[in-house]
């Protein structure tokens, strides 16, 4: 297990802007904020956007810019749904993890190959993924049978989340996989002098944030329960939430 000094002046920043944004709001909107269906339903909204943040990390913690989560997760809510039609809460699972897995290594694979900004090549693969997904769902939208919507209900979803923040959690302060993301952060030149694979780590990063990005798929669907296809970078939008995540952090 890797030893890590705790940053109690980051954890401090974490929790005091949630803090002062309650007491904002309770200032001003009263009980009609401070209440717990209120937060309650907070944190209900905030499972899917989660995986998809928790994800988007990996990659761009070590410099890099992957604009394909929003994208992947119309994929993986399309995949999810056609293999849950057929096999049930396994198949929904599996079909996010399934899509997540295939995007991610497209991603990374095409990033080390043709060694463009991955900023640019995610946004060429966005408009690539899309019309796939156009075609996936011939051009209509796709429906989750009612029978297969307990995702979007606690206890369940709330169990999963809390497991994938703590996946997410010793994936990055706690393993060597989290350790050399961090190294290549701080300076891929160094990164490579202490022996880190730098290369080998960037397709990792791309992995496991479309994998986590796939699982947010399959909650977006549960919650929704429709997925239409997206056509001329609309799927972007869908990123800036989880951007705009990580960039508080």
């Amino acid at each position: 297990m890797l030893n890590k000094k705790i940053d109690f002046n980051f954890i401090i920043s974490i929790i005091g802007l949630p803090v002062l944004l309650v007491v904002f709001f309770t200032i001003f909107g009263g009980n009609r904020f401070f209440s717990y269906i209120n937060f309650f339903n907070i944190v209900q909204q905030s499972v899917a956007p989660s995986f998809v943040v928790w994800g988007i990390c990996f990659v761009m913690i070590m410099g890099s810019y992957d604009m394909t989560p929003g994208v992947t997760i119309i994929l993986a809510s399309m995949v999810s749904t056609l293999l849950a039609i057929k096999f049930g809460y396994i198949g929904l699972l599996f079909g996010g993890i399934l899509t997540g897995l295939i995007v991610g290594a497209i991603n990374g694979f095409s990033f080390l190959l043709f060694k463009v900004p991955s900023v640019i090549l995610t946004i060429g693969l966005v408009m690539i993924y899309e019309i796939l997904s156009s075609v996936m769902s011939k051009g209509r939208g796709l429906y989750l049978p009612d029978g297969l919507g307990l995702l979007s209900h606690a206890p369940y979803n709330l169990i999963i989340w809390i497991i994938g923040g703590v996946i997410a959690y010793f994936l990055y302060n706690r393993t060597i996989i989290g350790l050399h993301i961090q190294t290549i952060g701080s300076s891929e030149k160094i990164a490579k002098n202490a022996g880190v694979n730098v290369e080998r780590m960037k397709l990792i990063g791309f992995l496991i944030c479309a994998i986590f990005g796939g699982i947010g798929g399959v909650f977006y669907q549960s919650y929704g329960r429709f997925v239409q296809p997206q056509i001329g970078l609309t799927s972007l939008l869908l990123v800036f939430p989880a951007l705009t995540g990580f960039f508080m952090l």
